[in-house]
């Protein structure tokens, strides 16, 4: 099992609809449409946007096993597209569950048996006071299965960008895959080249790096590295698209066996080129659809037939 670790959030869309949405929660979900046993950490409120959330999450198909209930608030985020679709994000986050994670909530020990990666990142990975038992948490996580991680950083929640670079370098010392996109690299390090970015995280001891640029997608690894194109669709948004991207290499991995060993050292450009291809036709697939709605594995399977 794949589990999931960060935040729903509710998408209020240019239209004035609410949706629930957050970058775990699209991970985790897009995992159990490819067909992933996932299991979702979450934290819900008690507001009228948790019955949302808690609504997304079940009909996925979700297990509220690893679920925490709280008297909390729900986080939301204002959603608006610029002339290619791309979103942006205005977030109300003050106080909300999401970002509360308290200690003990998360498995640990024996209770860790079965889960073959973890997957964790964007705002719950960052935000305080809980992002300080995630990392914690992870660190030790680590130690007995793959960690993977995906930023996905928002300059507009975290305007001292400082402290979330240095949790950024010390969660690249002990994950195995980071998954980024250059909107990531560009908040959190400027015009820093991308390799070298992926090289400092490769040197302490990250296993693949993985950077998405809309048209394309780099790999990096201490043996080389790989860049292949992304598929070209009609785009109506991108909200979730990086989401689909990482479930869709995580699926991968987790298919092919991959996961459970994810081999420190061996180069294998054509595994690489093969869950990147994989990847990339989920986030496209994703990106003809409004809002996070992520293929299941046959529709990816039919795209990459054609």
């Amino acid at each position: 099992m794949i589990l999931v670790v960060g935040e729903n959030v509710v998408d209020v869309l240019p239209d004035g609809r609410a949706v629930a949405g957050g970058g775990p929660a699209n991970t985790a979900i897009a995992l159990t449409r490819l067909g992933v046993d996932c299991g979702f950490a979450a934290r819900l409120g008690s507001d009228s946007h948790s019955r949302l959330i808690e609504s997304r999450l079940t009909e996925a198909g979700l297990s509220a096993d690893a679920w925490v209930r709280t008297d909390e608030s729900s986080p939301v985020a204002q959603v608006s597209l610029d002339e290619t679709g791309g979103a942006r994000y205005r977030f109300q986050l003050t106080g909300a569950a999401d970002f509360n994670r308290r200690p003990g909530e998360l498995p640990v020990g024996d209770r860790l048996t079965g889960i073959e990666a973890v997957h964790l990142g964007s705002l719950a990975a960052y935000l305080p006071p809980g992002a300080d038992v995630v990392e914690e948490w992870a660190a030790e996580a680590a130690t007995r299965v793959v960690v993977s991680f995906d930023p996905n950083i928002r300059a507009t929640v975290c305007e001292d960008l400082a402290p979330v670079r240095d949790r950024t370098e010390r969660y690249s010392r002990f994950c195995h895959h980071i998954r980024c996109s250059t909107d990531d690299l560009a908040a959190l390090y400027g015009t820093e080249p991308h390799r070298v970015t992926a090289s400092r995280w490769l040197d302490g001891g990250v296993r693949l790096v993985v950077v998405t640029e809309g048209t394309k997608v780099t790999a990096y690894h201490r043996d080389g590295e790989l860049t292949l194109a992304a598929p070209k669709v009609s785009v109506v948004d991108t909200i979730g698209a990086g989401d689909g991207f990482t479930a869709g290499l995580l699926a991968w991995w987790w298919r092919s066996g991959v996961l459970a060993e994810f081999d420190p050292t061996g180069w294998r450009p054509e595994v690489v080129r093969a869950a990147m291809e994989y990847a990339a036709a989920v986030a496209a697939i994703n990106c003809t659809r409004r809002g996070a709605d992520p293929p299941t594995d046959a529709e990816v399977t039919d795209f990459l037939s054609r």
